[in-house]
């Protein structure tokens, strides 16, 4: 596996989101963003996490990206 592929960040954000682990999907959905910042899954996926740990301007401003 690559490393370098922002879709493996972003699956496994997912899956930490699923797992209620936020702070694990927030920084694998930063991760996503280093590698493609035009990641529409990756926003989404941050904005979700920052909603649940209350971040809701954050959210608000990646879930309009």
């Amino acid at each position: 596996r690559n490393p370098l592929v922002a879709v493996y960040y972003t699956n496994r954000a997912l899956c930490y989101l699923k797992m209620q682990q936020h702070d694990k999907a927030l920084a694998d959905c930063k991760r996503a963003l280093e590698l493609d910042g035009q990641s529409v899954k990756a926003h989404f996926f941050l904005g979700q996490c920052q909603m649940e740990m209350e971040n809701y301007d954050e959210a608000i401003a990646n879930l309009q990206r």
